[in-house]
């Protein structure tokens, strides 16, 4: 008898320990800043590392902290040569499940052409609008190709965006408010979901 509890609180002991490293593992990952994507050609370079040789169309999101730090890079679908269906459901399921504040978007074309096609267009309204109902912002949307540079879908159709594309957060001047005259609430709704990056350093 005093064996067996011996072996149980052994096991336990066991367990716990490693319950403890498994918690100081999380603990370190997540005091861990990801790579920060917060400049227009970092972003493009990125992606086209990740992107641009595969042979069939690859949707892909970068999920991002508030402070445009990554989460995680996902595939989210794959397609044939001619393309890759994007349920944007699964999308806004992927952004609930990485806890995202922001997102940037990609596709590959296989064939060439880095041109953003109108279904591109329509495709990055439509998540951008259902991400904006659970507060998670969509940044940009890049086409990526093996030959060309990565173009961006916000400049083409900047409107396809429910806030300022990443190139507008990093680069365009804060306008100054004159004293006394409040600031429209449009403003404030896009400075509280699209918060400016902050350096970590």
């Amino acid at each position: 008898m005093a064996a067996t509890n011996q072996c149980r609180l052994a096991k336990r002991t066991a367990h716990d320990d490693l319950v403890r490293r498994a918690l100081r593992s999380l603990e370190r990952r997540a005091r861990r800043p990801g790579v920060l994507l917060n400049k227009p050609s970092v972003v493009a370079d990125w992606f086209r590392l990740r992107l641009a040789e595969r042979e069939h169309e690859v949707f892909a999101a970068a999920w991002l902290d508030q402070h445009h730090r990554l989460i995680a890079f996902e595939e989210l679908f794959r397609g044939t040569i001619n393309g890759a269906p994007v349920p944007v459901r699964e999308v806004v399921k992927s952004a609930l499940r990485h806890n995202a504040a922001a997102a940037l978007f990609a596709h590959n074309h296989p064939s060439g052409g880095n041109w953003p096609s109108s279904a591109d267009v329509a495709i990055t309204r439509e998540i951008s609008k259902a991400l904006s109902l659970i507060d998670v912002v969509t940044l940009d949307h890049f086409v990526v190709t093996a030959t060309d540079p990565p173009a961006s879908v916000s400049a083409v159709a900047p409107d396809a965006l429910q806030c300022f594309s990443i190139d507008h957060l990093i680069r365009a001047p804060e306008k100054r408010v004159a004293p006394g005259k409040p600031k429209s609430k449009r403003r404030e709704t896009l400075a509280a979901k699209s918060p400016l990056p902050q350096s970590t350093g």
